[in-house]
């Protein structure tokens, strides 16, 4: 294979501009943060590698860490939206992207898997918590944006929060 080359003029242009800016955009991705009613951080860590995705058993789409959190162990999940709806996914969550359907799991089958992996080791959970919003949620507040021309939303929209 060939190794990934850098057109010369961005490399001129990254010397001149050693910042340049980037814009991308992406599927969905959501947080659900499981914590777990213990401090031994070994136990959080098998319970997250038996959740994530690239494990046998672990939930498509989810990328997991253990953190030290408040005294206890949270299980924090990056859930990716998965493209199409396959066999075993029809009651998940799903959005429609220019005629692309995309699912997730549900943050309840996140925290109800991590309740029984946490069980297996005699650890209960104490809390679920999900960070941002649903694409749905999303898309409410662009159209909102857009309809009140305000470009720059999340500076004039104080009482929305994540």
């Amino acid at each position: 294979s060939m190794p990934f080359m850098i057109p010369s003029f961005l490399f001129h242009l990254s010397l001149s501009y050693p910042c340049l800016p980037g814009v991308g955009a992406g599927p969905y991705v959501m947080n659900c943060n499981v914590t777990i009613d213990t401090r031994d951080l070994a136990v959080g860590h098998q319970v997250a590698a038996a959740l994530r995705s690239t494990s046998p058993g672990g939930l498509p789409g989810v990328q997991v860490m253990a953190l030290p959190h408040e005294g206890a162990v949270e299980i924090a999940c990056n859930v990716e939206s998965l493209e199409g709806r396959s066999e075993g996914r029809e009651d998940w969550p799903s959005y429609d992207i220019r005629g692309q359907t995309y699912c997730y799991p549900p943050a309840s089958l996140i925290a109800a898997r991590v309740a029984q992996l946490a069980a297996q080791h005699g650890v209960a959970t104490l809390g679920t918590a999900l960070v941002g919003f649903t694409p749905q949620e999303c898309r409410g507040l662009a159209e909102r944006a857009l309809r009140q021309g305000v470009a720059e939303f999340w500076r004039e929209q104080r009482e929305v929060h994540m």
